[in-house]
């Protein structure tokens, strides 16, 4: 069962008039919609919130709500995803795009993404972050940190390199990067940095993109150290299943479903205009029927 936390869209359904008007529109203030439409979802709706919208015999719209700023006030819109943009990372499910959306997004520089082992949140959070290093246009180096030892202590002084210590979670890494596309694959000198969350502390991080994964295993403060290194021109990737938390942090810590680094994280940031959460769904379960399945039927 899923947990009851914020999972930033919603799936509605609409006359086909209103997709068709989007579509040629392909923004429409907010008012508007909820006037012609009369979509409760959008009384109280947060910034980067996207929308699944279902009409008749119509595929599927995508669309986000985008806050802008402008002299007589805010402006609240709804906006249709494009469709013409070539990105260099293909979602297999309408989640998956729309968390490409948010990934490529250069407005929104801090990025969750929540759900079920299998859904491709760390395969499309690290490949999002390669291709726009590659492109040379984006992001300098990628920084990727998880919690050691299922209860985010630092790594200490054992004898070998920081990388060293953490190859046994590394090679996962590159097998995602080597994914990304035929004969595209990562190599080791790629500008890849390995980082213990224990080292970010202190640290201003400034044109580069991270990712912080298996984030569900962050006590709420460890987040929050996190998050709060987030210079100008970086963004920030937050990936983790909150039904994942580690045995020892569940007694330890008392984190649970609702009470991690990840939830609190979006749970308590999903007002503001530079965050943007995807929450995967059982359904969106790519690896393979079998994972899918037995996810579903597991307490």
């Amino acid at each position: 069962m899923e947990p009851s936390v914020y999972k930033g869209w919603s799936e509605i359904h609409v006359s086909p008039e209103f997709l068709q008007v989007l579509k040629q529109e392909h923004s429409l203030p907010l008012d508007v919609v909820f006037k012609e439409e009369g979509i409760r979802e959008l009384e109280d709706i947060n910034p980067n919130h996207y929308f699944i919208f279902h009409g008749g015999e119509e595929e599927p719209l995508l669309a986000r709500c985008i806050f802008q700023q402008k002299e007589n006030g805010l402006e609240k819109i709804i906006s249709h995803l494009p469709t013409n943009i070539e990105r260099p990372v293909k979602g297999r499910n309408l989640r998956q795009i729309l968390l490409i959306d948010a990934l490529f997004s250069k407005d929104i520089p801090i990025v969750y993404a929540m759900g079920p082992a299998g859904t491709g949140k760390t395969y499309l959070a690290i490949a999002a972050g390669w291709r726009q290093g590659r492109a040379g246009n984006a992001y300098g180096d990628i920084i990727i940190a998880r919690p050691l030892a299922l209860e985010g202590e630092d790594i200490g002084a054992l004898p070998g390199t920081q990388e060293a210590k953490l190859k046994p979670w590394l090679d996962p890494i590159y097998d995602n990067l080597s994914a990304t596309g035929p004969k595209r694959g990562a190599r080791r000198d790629d500008p890849l940095e390995v980082q213990d969350l224990a080292k970010i502390q202190g640290r201003s991080i400034r044109n580069k993109y991270l990712l912080i994964d298996e984030s569900q295993n962050l006590r709420p403060s460890e987040a929050k150290m996190c998050v709060t290194r987030l210079a100008e021109g970086s963004k920030m990737v937050f990936t983790g299943d909150p039904e994942q938390v580690g045995t020892r942090l569940r007694q330890r810590a008392h984190l649970d479903e609702t009470n991690n680094g990840i939830v609190y994280l979006s749970e308590n940031t999903k007002e503001s205009i530079y965050t943007a959460t995807i929450y995967f769904t059982y359904d969106d379960v790519e690896r393979s029927a079998a994972v899918k399945d037995i996810l579903k039927r597991l307490p």
